[in-house]
């Protein structure tokens, strides 16, 4: 089941035309063996806090947006949080990508590839 939402979600952000990174566990397939996970971590650059929008309204029939925006404590990141509907064990983060030199730096740097575990390039 988180293969598919990630398909859905990843489609969405590329049909909303906005910038991203796929990060964390479930991006670790493009280079070795991944590894099940049940939280699907993505970078994304939002001109405008409105964009956030449009994702809410095209997931929501299959992911619940939570309104809160939370601090990751790590990163220092803004993140916005999607749970699966029928399966609350499944969320999706979307990290705010940084204003500093070194996180633009690193979203700048993002390379396409092609992962398996979505049938599609990233």
């Amino acid at each position: 089941m988180t293969g598919a939402l990630a398909k859905l979600v990843v489609g969405v952000i590329k049909n909303e035309k906005i910038d991203y990174m796929l990060g964390g566990a479930y991006s670790s397939g493009a280079y070795a063996i991944s590894r099940g996970t049940k939280d699907v971590d993505i970078v994304v650059s939002l001109e405008s806090p409105n964009k956030i929008d449009g994702l809410v309204a095209r997931l929501d029939p299959d992911l619940e947006f939570d309104r809160q925006v939370t601090f990751e404590t790590n990163t220092g990141s803004k993140r916005y949080i999607f749970k699966a509907r029928k399966n609350r064990s499944i969320m999706f983060e979307l990290f705010l990508v940084g204003s500093e030199a070194y996180a633009l730096e690193r979203f700048r740097r993002r390379k396409r590839v092609f992962l398996a575990t979505l049938n599609r390039e990233i």
